[in-house]
Formats: structure tokens, C-alpha cells, sequence
């Protein structure tokens, strides 16, 4: 598979992962009230002990494969760029 089709798998799975993350954060996690400061700290404790596994499936999507998915997109772009713009194309990767 070529590296263009793979950084565009990447930019789709990094579009739905921010569109779950989002979702997630406005129906249940705000709904729930986390991350309020007018609610007492053995609230949000008592809730991430009740969600465990959802939090943790949330900050794997959102943060540790966005990363590396990024990190493909981010190297597709660069050698996307190659060709048209050396600058881009060595600026892309930083940006990533």
C-alpha cells in the first residue's frame, strides 16, 4: 500500500476520532458534570472510577493513535509536498 492511501486512511480515522471524541466529551462526560470545578473532587473520582474503561478506550482514540496516525499523515503530506514545494515539503513533518 502506498503511502498516499495510507496518510489518507490516517486523515479519516483522525477526522472521526476528534468527531467520537467530541461526541463523547458532549453526551457523557459534560453531562456528567466532569471536569467542573464547582463539583468536589470525590465526584470525579467516584466517576472515572465508574468509567474506567470508557476513559481509558476515550484517551487511547484521542490521544495515543491520533498520534500515531498523525505521524503517518504527516510523513504522506511531506512526500506529497516533495515534488511541488521543498519547503513544504520539509515544513510539513514539524507541523504534524
Amino acid at each position: 500500500m502506498k503511502l498516499q492511501k495510507v496518510g489518507g486512511i490516517a486523515a479519516i480515522y483522525e477526522g472521526l476520532a476528534f468527531i467520537i471524541g467530541l461526541a463523547l466529551y458532549f453526551t457523557v462526560l459534560e453531562e456528567a458534570g466532569f471536569g467542573k470545578m464547582d463539583k468536589a473532587a470525590a465526584e470525579h473520582i467516584g466517576f472515572l472510577a465508574e468509567n474506567m474503561t470508557l476513559m481509558y478506550a476515550w484517551n487511547i482514540i484521542i490521544y495515543v493513535v491520533f498520534g500515531c496516525a498523525l505521524v503517518v499523515l504527516s510523513l504522506a503530506l511531506s512526500e506529497r509536498y516533495y515534488n511541488v514545494s521543498r519547503a513544504m515539503s520539509l515544513l510539513s513533518p514539524d507541523l504534524g
